[in-house]
């Protein structure tokens, strides 16, 4: 794990870091840090969609500008979690997992597709307050309808977090 101020400031430049380790098989179903199975098949493919790469980028830039505020930076990583980490897209009266620690999770992934969870809609004033944990399988997702309602949320961050 990086520093966040490093993260955000790596997003800031178009730049997402990879690990460079791999997880054993025994580790499948839920893994508390990443590894490089993690970040190439939940974060990579993702990252080649236009409109999420332009939020990741964004939202990189939007943190800089409150790096040296802690419980502003604790809001932006609020922000990433439950949005890139564990995202659900709402498609067509389907759910759809995005988030790269649903996608690299099996039982995250199951958990997501048995609807076996809390599915919240995503309105950004409530997620930046919203607590999470690194080290447990999520019980609740927030879902989107659009990556471009979650490039246009940014707009509300910047206020939201001012």
């Amino acid at each position: 794990m990086i520093p966040v101020a490093d993260f955000f400031n790596l997003l800031a430049q178009k730049k997402f870091c990879s690990s460079t380790w791999l997880r054993s098989i025994n580790s499948l179903d839920y893994l508390e840090e990443p590894d490089m199975f993690h970040d190439i098949f939940g974060h990579i493919p993702l990252l080649s969609n236009p409109i999420f790469s332009k939020y990741v980028h964004e939202l990189g830039k939007v943190a800089m500008q409150h790096i040296h505020d802690k419980e502003k930076l604790i809001q932006f990583q609020r922000l990433y979690w439950f949005t890139i980490e564990f995202g659900v897209l709402y498609e067509n009266q389907n759910l759809k997992s995005y988030g790269a620690g649903i996608i690299s999770s099996y039982i995250e992934s199951n958990q997501v597709f048995t609807n076996n969870a809390k599915f919240l809609p995503f309105e950004v004033y409530k997620v930046i307050k919203k607590p999470f944990q690194t080290n447990t399988l999520q019980q609740e997702y927030v879902t989107i309808n659009s990556f471009q309602e979650l490039y246009n949320s940014l707009k509300i961050v910047k206020i939201e977090i001012s």
